[in-house]
């Protein structure tokens, strides 16, 4: 759609102008008022109330760029935001350039969460250029308790103090507890003696239990088992199945 771009002028008096200006005037008069019906009838109904002010063709038509290169650049800014999950441990993005290193020979599929699957098309690793970011800080005594088999640290510090051991650092009072030793120092409490009651002869008392299905079958393609042992003489058996119906 081409758009007049000349500016209509209205002289002060028409009266002094002749009919050879006044028809030039009445034509440019006319084309503007199409252009300008053309530009109100092409956009959208969501723009109109912008551009609805402009009284000419050309002012409408300048409103409406200007709109449109803030939109462009608003969009365009909207595509270069990239919004990283701090808890995630791997990050997608579409631009290649992004990236410091990129190996294009590693291919993969990923599923989204409208359950379309796109293809990755390499792996590599992207620099933050941000200053809005915290370092993490690796805490020395934490690391050497864990890589020492959650040694403790009483004994690391007479490591450190003994110089016992090569580039191990000074180890600092830490807070808090170790999980994994908190776990590994439990002790499950023994049954009470006592107070279960025993079985004084042979069958008196039976246990059983079924077992399976087994991934691997048997020679005879039997995938479950069940057991029977004797309270008092300790005595098992052992029964195999194809299907536990048959049990």
């Amino acid at each position: 759609m081409g758009v007049s771009r000349r500016r209509v002028t209205l002289p002060e008096d028409s009266s002094t102008s002749s009919s050879a200006e006044k028809g030039k005037l009445e034509n440019k008069k006319a084309k503007d008022s199409e252009a300008l019906y053309y530009i109100q009838t092409a956009v959208a109904d969501h723009i109109f109330p912008r551009i609805s002010v402009a009284t000419s063709a050309k002012k409408k038509h300048g409103a409406f760029c200007r709109r449109n290169i803030k939109a462009v650049q608003s969009s365009r800014n909207r595509e270069a935001t990239w919004y990283i999950d701090s808890a995630a441990s791997n990050h997608m993005t579409y631009n290649k350039g992004a990236f410091q290193t990129l190996d294009e020979s590693f291919k993969t599929n990923v599923k989204l969460g409208d359950n379309h699957i796109v293809k990755v098309e390499g792996k590599g690793s992207v620099a933050i250029n941000t200053k809005k970011a915290m370092k993490a800080q690796e805490d020395q005594s934490w690391l050497w308790h864990r890589r020492l088999g959650h040694f403790n640290f009483q004994g690391l510090k007479i490591l450190h103090q003994k110089k016992m051991m090569t580039d191990l650092p000074q180890i600092q009072a830490v807070e808090g507890a170790c999980e994994a030793c908190l776990q590994g120092k439990q002790h499950k409490k023994p049954f009470p003696s006592g107070t279960s009651w025993r079985a004084k002869a042979v069958l008196e008392l039976i246990h059983t239990d079924v077992c399976g299905p087994m991934r691997t079958p048997s020679h005879e393609q039997n995938r479950y088992f069940i057991l029977f042992i004797d309270d008092y003489s300790r005595m098992t058996w052992v029964l195999h199945a194809r299907k536990i119906r048959s049990l």
